[in-house]
């Protein structure tokens, strides 16, 4: 059991020997340049890569790898976590006239999507830098003109993206039905997001309040949060590096990267 963090550490050495044959450089790395050693502090999406010391920024065809010793000692990591982008307690309305107020104040003339009236309510936080959005989740209270007819008014959230423009089709809805329940709070949630639906960094939602042009019909909210189920990826440094015989792990390197050519 007192030889098992060696063992470990040795498993870094088989990939520091792949990296240094097909020059694979990370930040960390040590690498020559014209002669000289230098450390990698950080490389840029122009083929450039940052050395230290002396701060030079220099093309990184011109490097050449040294000792692998840079970030393949990390690992990434998922971390998954539920995020509110939204929270709003104004009281809004809108009918069958297309007539709309937030907290008792008319609003202007309303989008209409067929026969349906649309009140903007609310637009959420942007969605963070790093963060990769599974699916939604929006609870809210309010409900219909509360007789008659019902199950055509309700709740919709839509994609606004940070470039600008808006997905055409709501990521997720809630319809007020007093046939399937009379309460007032409501509940719904997405399916995975993914594709034209996935939201980007910086993206909002956009929440409306909708209401059909039948005759008496009527639609409020007067409470609406809007969370998010994600996921971050973080680096995670591990405790073990190359041993001092890194190096004698060339031949089965190369006898890895010929048998990868084979397959």
């Amino acid at each position: 059991s007192f030889a098992a963090p060696d063992l470990v550490a040795m498993a870094y050495d088989l990939p520091g020997c792949l990296r240094v044959m097909l020059q694979c450089v990370f930040e960390g790395d040590l690498v020559d340049f014209e002669g000289r050693q230098y450390s990698v502090t950080a490389l840029h999406e122009d083929r450039t890569a940052s050395l230290s010391p002396g701060a030079r920024r220099v093309l990184l065809r011109d490097c050449s790898l040294i000792r692998p010793e840079g970030a393949f000692c990390q690992k990434k990591i998922r971390r998954r976590q539920n995020l509110e982008l939204l929270s709003c307690e104004d009281h809004c309305r809108v009918d069958a006239s297309g007539r709309g107020s937030i907290n008792g104040s008319r609003v202007g003339q309303l989008d209409r999507e067929g026969c349906h009236y649309l009140l903007p309510m609310a637009v959420s936080q942007p969605v963070p830098e790093g963060l990769l959005v599974n699916s939604l989740h929006l609870s809210a209270t309010g409900m219909d003109q509360g007789w008659g007819n019902t199950g055509d008014s309700g709740l919709f959230v839509y994609l606004r993206r940070v470039e600008g423009g808006q997905v055409d089709e709501p990521l997720l809805g809630i319809t007020y039905d007093r046939r399937r329940s009379l309460s007032l709070e409501h509940r719904a949630s997405s399916e995975l997001l993914r594709g034209p639906f996935a939201p980007q960094a910086g993206d909002r939602f956009l929440v409306l309040l909708r209401c059909p042009n039948y005759p008496a019909w009527s639609a409020y909210c007067k409470r609406l949060q809007l969370a998010v189920d994600c996921q971050e990826q973080v680096e995670e440094k591990l405790p073990w590096s190359l041993t001092d015989q890194w190096r004698g792990e060339q031949e089965r390197a190369f006898f890895r990267l010929w048998a990868a050519l084979a397959e």
